[in-house]
């Protein structure tokens, strides 16, 4: 963009960028859930006014988070996460990747759950939100430390992104019925945290 460009973000614009390019997923490791948008590095800039969006939405608990909790990095992959990418070698892109990655789980309660929670979605990226949602609230009652939760967690996780595709799976990975999942989840919600 020209030096003189004007960043206006607005809830919708931003609902329409994430739609496209943002993503919403759980590191299987320690159910770590995690928002991130990846760009090219020219639009580094870009990245900076979300970041700058999202940390002064009013539901922000200015007392709990840093604006530093909102990562913008830079990587030679788009396949992969700066911090889930041990080495950078071997990929093809001579041009680096802006990434926006927010993990701290404030952030993830005060700001990503409640701000796209109040939007109107038009892709199946809603699907990939409501099951963050629902590991969400799962963990946030303790249930990753159960085996019934951890199950569920982990079909949730099983279903998003990629894995929602119809070019995805084969028999050995067979498809779980999404309305038995959200009514199980209900389930165990309704009972005592862990």
């Amino acid at each position: 963009m020209p030096a003189e460009h004007v960043y206006r973000i607005t809830p919708y614009w931003l609902l329409g960028f994430v739609e496209g390019d943002g993503s919403f997923f759980i590191r299987k490791k320690n159910y770590q859930l995690c928002f991130a948008i990846v760009q090219h590095y020219k639009n580094s800039e870009l990245m900076h006014k979300i970041a700058d969006f999202l940390y002064d939405l009013p539901v922000t608990d200015k007392q709990t988070i840093q604006k530093t909790s909102i990562r913008i990095s830079e990587s030679y992959s788009s396949t992969a996460l700066p911090s889930e990418s041990s080495t950078l070698s071997g990929n093809s892109s001579k041009n680096p990747f802006t990434y926006l990655v927010i993990d701290h789980s404030d952030l993830i309660k005060f700001v990503i759950i409640t701000f796209f929670s109040s939007m109107t979605w038009r892709s199946k990226k809603l699907l990939d939100f409501e099951d963050f949602f629902w590991v969400f609230k799962l963990k946030e009652q303790g249930h990753q430390y159960t085996q019934k939760g951890k199950i569920l967690i982990n079909s949730f996780i099983g279903q998003m992104n990629n894995n929602r595709l119809s070019t995805f799976g084969s028999v050995s990975s067979p498809r779980v019925d999404r309305d038995l999942l959200i009514s199980q989840a209900k389930i165990i919600l309704q009972g005592p945290s862990n």
